[in-house]
């Protein structure tokens, strides 16, 4: 990010983590990656400034949301 610099992606944060319902996963001829698919209702999300912050954010909704 040095190289190219950093953009608020909202309000006072840089990074954010967020959970969405997936409904399936990419099998279209074109392409076959198996990404998931997803229904675009944010489920919950978490906004960070630092990439530490950021990936300790990330991986506690992970495991937040592996529990439910």
């Amino acid at each position: 990010m040095t190289k190219i610099g950093y953009e608020e992606i909202g309000c006072g944060r840089t990074y954010e983590t967020m959970v969405f319902n997936v409904t399936g996963h990419c099998n279209s001829p074109e392409c076959r990656c198996g990404l998931p698919l997803i229904d675009g209702q944010e489920l919950d999300c978490e906004g960070y400034n630092s990439a530490a912050d950021a990936t300790a954010g990330h991986m506690a909704m992970c495991e937040k949301w592996a529990n439910r």
